[in-house]
Formats: C-alpha cells, sequence, structure tokens
C-alpha cells in the first residue's frame, strides 16, 4: 500500500524530517511530490495522473495545498531549482522565485498581465476543488488542508476530509519555526504530525 503526499516546501524534503515522516504507520511506499515553491497548479497535476493509475493501491493521499496566488507555468527549460516534472512537463513554480530577475519576468510577468490575479486566484482554487473531486470520485482515503489563511479556503471547511489547521499560522503561533523563521523546524513538524493525527482517521 502507498502513501502519497502533496504539498509545497512545508512538505518537500528537506535537511531534516517533515511531519509525514514521523507517522507511526508505515506503508510499503511513501511517494513524496512535494516541491519547493510549488504551487496548486502543479501540486493538481502531480497528483491527478498518479492517482487515476494507482488507486487500487493507494492507503492515504495528504495534501497541503499552497497560496493561490502562486502560479505555475509549463515550460520548455527551467530556469532554477523551483520547478518539477509531470507527465504534462516541467512546471516552473512563481513561489520562491525573487520576482525582480530578469527570467522570472520573462516566464511569469506577461502571463499575470495578460490572465490578472482575480483570473489566477480562480484558477487556482479550482485545481484544489477538481482534486478533491477526483479523490471522492476514485474513492481514496484522503486529507487535505491548507499552508496559509486564504478567506477563500472556507468553500472546503465543510468537506468531511479537511483539516482545519493552518500550517504556517499554527507553527508561528507555537513559536517552531527553522532557521529562516518561516518554515516549520523539525520539532515544528514532529509537534504538527502528533496535531493533525486527530483528522487522519
Amino acid at each position: 500500500m502507498m502513501l502519497v503526499i502533496g504539498g509545497d516546501s512545508f512538505s518537500a524534503e528537506t535537511d531534516h524530517c517533515v511531519w509525514h515522516d514521523f507517522f507511526e504507520f508505515h506503508p510499503k511506499k511513501k511517494i513524496n511530490l512535494a516541491w519547493h515553491g510549488a504551487g496548486n497548479f502543479y501540486i493538481a497535476d502531480s497528483l491527478k495522473q498518479l492517482v487515476k493509475d494507482n488507486y487500487k493501491i493507494i492507503k492515504k493521499v495528504i495534501v497541503f495545498w499552497s497560496e493561490h496566488h502562486r502560479l505555475d507555468l509549463l515550460v520548455d527549460k527551467p530556469i532554477n531549482r523551483y520547478h518539477r516534472r509531470t507527465p504534462l512537463g516541467c512546471w516552473q513554480f512563481s513561489g520562491g522565485v525573487d520576482n525582480g530577475t530578469a527570467e522570472w519576468k520573462k516566464i511569469f510577468a506577461n502571463e499575470i498581465k495578460s490572465q490578472g490575479w482575480d483570473t489566477i486566484i480562480k484558477r487556482s482554487i479550482n485545481q484544489v476543488k477538481q482534486t478533491v473531486d477526483l479523490l471522492d470520485t476514485y474513492g481514496v482515503d484522503f486529507n487535505f488542508g491548507f499552508v496559509y489563511s486564504d478567506e477563500q479556503n472556507n468553500i472546503f471547511f465543510q468537506h468531511k476530509n479537511f483539516i482545519p489547521l493552518v500550517f504556517s499560522q499554527w507553527i508561528q503561533e507555537h513559536n517552531l519555526q527553522g532557521p529562516d523563521g518561516h518554515h516549520p523546524s523539525e520539532e515544528g513538524h514532529r509537534l504538527f504530525a502528533e496535531e493533525i493525527k486527530q483528522y487522519l482517521g
């Protein structure tokens, strides 16, 4: 059986254990699709095909969605490490990138200008909706929450698989940041894992 993790840098591999490393249950295989700087377009795409192909052997999917104003775009050539590949191609992430650089502007500025932030945010929310609906349709055991607080997240609060803790906010409130002052320390990850177990079924 397989455990699948989706998300951004709060769930991605780093130089210490992260929240899903502290779970007591040990499936035969864990696939961590989360990556640094990822937005919801990549997170959704990384999960969809994997779920369709493997739903019969997936024990659990846990996703912590990122900020809705992050934009991920399919590119021919990535500009830095804030990218990841799926069967669709290479996704370059706007999150985590200095938006003053020429490379960032070349890839994202025109796209943001043409779409507008309202459209990007709506499309991001729709990625979450589509993925949640897909997991429901395939009968996969899953839970999901958000890394950042946003009133747009309210539409998901009534879903039976929703984790009502905002990851980054919980870390800040408990003063469990790591050296960068933003991401969780290893102890923060451990304690957050303990806190969300009640919602995982």
